[in-house]
């Protein structure tokens, strides 16, 4: 009985002991579903805090990462600084916007209603997109970019191109815009001033050089004629100086910054304020000092080019890269086109040279004729009115030598056989001292250079050209002779007197030879001066 007590009791009990937990099994529901509650909230916050992460890992002015983040995440963060770069942006407006500055660039077409209305927002002090103004005028001192392509392309294609990289600028422009707003943001300043303009070409810079990677074409490819074209410069990421520049000066015209165009020979580059900041295409935007475009140049002979002569300069261009190609009837129909934009007489004398080449040696010949170069000594148009030089040694002279030893060594064999069958012409002589330095003959090159100042005496750039390169070559002594005659001729042709940042070669080579040879200048100085 005892027995079956202690196990009856030990059922009741484990039955009590089984029935007696269910309010602390609902406890424990409880303390469950409030720990899943601050696992869910825990959770929630570690997303968010990651979230955080992510986005705080963009740069807050890269409008295209903000812009990606966006339109992949659809979130507020990117969403708030989108429109603290452009107030004028409603929240409901960002998504149209974020995928605009993502697509509009990369595809070929236009704004859509929506992002007309959108863009038409964001013109203020410091932004002037193209979009905006809506005219089919076509005027290149308003939009560069425009002129340029319709003068590339003709017709309908032309317009849908001109539309096309149009907006590929503005995209560029608000990007820069965003960029421009770092600079600002560490030195606050009022747009028009100095220091916003020079905020500007900080962000023009940046994105243009580094984001995007716009640079020079390798040696072999720089003689194509499509890198002188904003189109391709666009497309492409390359360009020479003249495609680069107006690349750059198109987007200065969105982004109110005042710029001028300035072309020593051969060369462009831009500047603001008159030379206060230069700005060098082809080495990422940098400034170089003005005497470093004036090394045998004066000052004043810098020529500002305006928005419709560098339409000309790019067609100019095009004819001179046909011309080293032997490619005549091109060359002649992009010097003409040329001409509607630009009136140089270089451009008139390399058609006349063009037509000559091309077989119409009457019209080319009344051109050359009417050049100022015509009755200069020395000039490639001097010699052949005077008959020194015949077609093959043209034709040479204005060929491109090559760009590896085996070209150019062929081309200088070429060059000489076909001067010996006419006179000598300074043009030849220089030509071949310019081979024979490519081709590490420096003494020969030297030697052909001195024939050089010979026959034109007066011709200061070659002698200053001359006296730097015998300075390389530690002769010092020769260097110092042609020096003189160089200080003689600039006293001559009032450059003395002038700002020292003309003819800067000429101060470069007079500090080399005053630390080298002090006693022997003044030796020679006083000779040449009891003469």
């Amino acid at each position: 009985m005892f027995k079956s007590f202690i196990v009856r009791y030990m059922f009741v009990g484990g039955l009590v002991s089984f029935l007696l937990p269910i309010p602390d099994l609902e406890c424990a529901n409880n303390v469950t579903k409030t720990y899943d509650k601050k696992a869910s909230v825990i959770s929630r916050d570690l997303k968010l805090q990651e979230d955080c992460q992510k986005f705080w890992n963009l740069d807050p002015y890269k409008l295209e990462s903000l812009c990606a983040y966006q339109v992949l995440y659809h979130d507020d963060y990117s969403s708030k600084r989108i429109r603290e770069l452009f107030p004028q942006i409603q929240k409901d407006e960002v998504p149209i916007f974020a995928t605009m500055i993502l697509t509009l660039g990369k595809v070929d077409r236009g704004f859509s209603p929506e992002e007309i209305s959108l863009i038409q927002k964001l013109s203020y002090p410091g932004l002037s997109l193209a979009s905006l103004r809506g005219s089919t005028e076509i005027d290149p001192n308003t939009d560069l970019a425009r002129a340029l392509v319709v003068s590339e392309f003709s017709g309908d294609l032309g317009k849908n191109r001109a539309d096309y990289y149009s907006n590929c600028l503005d995209i560029l422009a608000l990007r820069i815009h965003a960029e421009r707003q770092r600079y600002l943001d560490q030195s606050p300043c009022v747009p028009g001033t100095s220091e916003f303009h020079k905020a500007t070409i900080e962000a023009i810079n940046t994105i243009l050089f580094y984001e995007e990677a716009v640079r020079y074409p390798s040696k072999k490819e720089m003689f194509s004629d499509e890198f002188s074209f904003l189109s391709s410069v666009t497309d492409r990421k390359f360009g020479v100086c003249l495609g680069v520049s107006s690349l750059y000066f198109s987007l200065s015209q969105r982004l109110d910054l005042p710029l001028e165009a300035v072309t020593p020979p051969g060369h462009i580059y831009l500047r603001y304020q008159g030379g206060e900041v230069n700005i060098e295409t082809t080495a990422g935007g940098r400034h170089l000092p003005t005497a470093s475009y004036c090394d045998c140049l004066d000052l004043e002979d810098l020529q500002v080019r305006t928005p419709e002569e560098m339409i000309g300069l790019t067609f100019m261009n095009q004819g001179s890269f046909a011309l080293q190609k032997k490619k005549y009837k091109e060359a002649e129909e992009a010097y003409k086109k040329a001409q509607e934009y630009l009136g140089d007489e270089e451009l008139q004398e390399l058609l006349g040279f063009v037509q000559i080449l091309g077989g119409k040696k009457k019209e080319g010949k009344s051109l050359i004729g009417k050049s100022p170069r015509a009755s200069q000594k020395g000039s490639v148009a001097y010699d052949y009115l005077k008959g020194r030089i015949n077609i093959p040694t043209l034709a040479l002279l204005f060929s491109y030598p090559g760009s590896n030893y085996e070209e150019i060594a062929s081309y200088e064999e070429e060059l000489k056989k076909a001067m010996k069958s006419s006179m000598p012409c300074c043009e030849g002589q220089r030509r071949l001292a310019s081979v024979a330095f490519h081709l590490g003959k420096t003494a020969e090159a030297v030697a052909l250079l001195e024939k050089c100042v010979e026959d034109i005496p007066n011709d200061l750039s070659l002698h200053l050209r001359l006296c730097k390169i015998l300075c390389d070559r530690h002769e010092y002594t020769k260097a110092l002779k042609y020096f003189i005659i160089a200080e003689r001729l600039m006293e001559d042709q009032g450059f003395l007197k002038k700002d020292n940042r003309s003819f800067a070669l000429f101060y470069e080579v007079k500090k080399i030879i005053s630390k080298v040879a002090p006693q022997k200048a003044n030796t020679l100085l006083l000779m040449e001066s009891e003469r």
